[in-house]
């Protein structure tokens, strides 16, 4: 809370805190995230934040977020709840 991070939300869809305070979730988030690494992982980062490479992103985001649970090294704690 003290992030101004929705926890709710935050339990759906990932969220980061930049630097200015700003909150993104979900596709929006791993896309900032990977631009605050070193080469290659910040070009991935800014091509996820173009189009239309952005407008896959979220329904690609939705479906491994509710099957993160069965990823390598996933946990019955990551399954979403309906």
């Amino acid at each position: 809370a003290a992030l101004g991070v929705d926890a709710a939300r935050a339990g759906r869809e990932i969220p980061f805190v930049g630097t200015d305070g700003s909150v993104r979730y979900g596709a929006p988030a791993i896309a900032a995230a990977l631009r605050t690494c070193g080469a290659p992982w910040r070009q991935a980062g800014w091509l996820l934040e173009r189009w239309p490479v952005r407008a896959l992103a979220a329904p690609i985001y939705a479906v491994v977020a509710q099957f993160r649970h069965r990823l390598p090294g996933g946990t019955a704690a990551c399954r979403l709840q309906p």
